[in-house]
C-alpha cells in the first residue's frame, strides 16, 4: 500500500509540469500515428511516456550516450501501441539497452552426436517474457519510426513482445479480456499464420512483413507492427486479422483514416 502511494505520487510529480515542446517536436518528426490520434489520446500519450522514462533504466551501449530523442521515441512507441490497453507501464520491462547500430547474437545449441553448434544472428532488436531489458538498434529503430509505409517498426515489434509476455511466455497469445475471447484469437491468428507461411514459402508478398512466418510469436509482433503502420492495408487485405487487432488494441485506425480523408499508406501490395 505504501509503495503504491509512494509510486503514485512519483508518477503525479513526471507530470505536473508542462510537456516540453521539443519532446512535441520529436514526437512530430519520428512518430506519424501522432498526427492520427484524438487530442486526448495525445495528451495520455504524453503524460503516459514521461511516466515511462521517469520510470525505466536507460542505457547506451558500444558508447552510445542515450539522447532525450531516443527515449521520446522509443517511449513513444511503446506507449502507443498500450494506450487502450491496462498496461502499467510494462512492469515487465526494467531497462531498454540502445545500440547505435544492428548488433549480433552468439548462441549454442546442441547439434549431432554430442557436438555444440555456435551461430551468429544479427538483430534490431531483442525483447523476453521476463524482467530481461528491451534491446534497440537506434539507426534501425528511427528509419522504422520515420517511414510508416514499410511495416517495419523495431520498437513496435519488441514492445508488443512485451505485451505478449505478461503472462509469462511469449507464444503469441497476449492476455485477452474474457476466457472465451481465446478460442477466436486461435482461429484468426492461425489462419493469418499459415496464410503468411504459405505465401512467403512461395515467394509471394503480402502485406505483412514475411519474418512473421518464423512462429508464432513473430507473427503476433510483425501483425502488430502492421496494424500501426499500414492499418488500411491490412484492413483491406486480411480484414479478420485487422478486426481481432482492432478488438484487442482498442482502436480502428483505418475507419479513423478514411473518415479523415489522410492517405498515409502507399499502393496495396496484392
Amino acid at each position: 500500500m505504501v509503495f503504491a502511494w509512494i509510486r503514485d505520487k512519483k508518477r503525479r510529480a513526471f507530470t505536473a509540469q508542462p510537456f516540453p515542446e521539443s519532446w512535441r517536436a520529436v514526437l512530430k518528426n519520428n512518430v506519424p500515428q501522432y498526427a492520427w490520434l484524438t487530442e486526448l489520446e495525445r495528451a495520455r500519450l504524453e503524460d503516459d511516456l514521461r511516466i515511462f522514462i521517469g520510470e525505466k533504466s536507460w542505457e547506451g551501449c558500444q558508447g552510445l550516450v542515450v539522447t532525450e530523442e531516443m527515449q521520446v521515441t522509443i517511449a513513444a512507441y511503446a506507449i502507443l501501441i498500450a494506450l487502450q490497453l491496462p498496461h502499467d507501464f510494462y512492469p515487465n520491462v526494467e531497462s531498454i539497452l540502445i545500440y547505435p547500430t544492428g548488433f549480433s547474437v552468439s548462441e549454442e545449441k546442441p547439434g549431432p552426436f554430442g557436438t555444440v553448434m555456435r551461430t551468429t544472428s544479427h538483430r534490431a532488436g531483442e525483447a523476453w517474457s521476463s524482467n530481461l531489458p528491451v534491446v534497440i538498434s537506434w539507426s534501425d529503430a528511427l528509419a522504422g519510426a520515420r517511414r510508416i509505409d514499410d511495416g517495419f517498426n523495431v520498437i513496435i515489434h519488441e514492445f508488443a513482445h512485451k505485451l505478449d509476455g505478461r503472462g509469462g511466455v511469449v507464444d503469441g497469445v497476449p492476455q485477452l479480456p474474457e476466457q472465451s475471447d481465446y478460442d477466436r484469437w486461435e482461429q484468426v491468428m492461425s489462419r493469418g499464420f499459415q496464410f503468411l507461411v504459405s505465401h512467403a514459402s512461395a515467394g509471394i508478398p503480402t502485406v505483412l512483413n514475411p519474418y512473421g512466418a518464423s512462429g508464432s510469436a513473430e507473427f503476433f509482433a510483425v501483425a502488430t507492427e502492421c496494424f500501426f503502420e499500414r492499418p488500411v492495408a491490412l484492413a483491406a487485405t486480411m480484414h479478420d486479422l485487422y478486426s481481432l487487432l482492432c478488438d484487442f488494441y482498442g482502436v480502428d485506425l483505418a475507419s479513423r483514416l478514411a473518415s479523415r480523408a489522410i492517405s498515409p499508406e502507399p499502393a496495396l501490395i496484392r
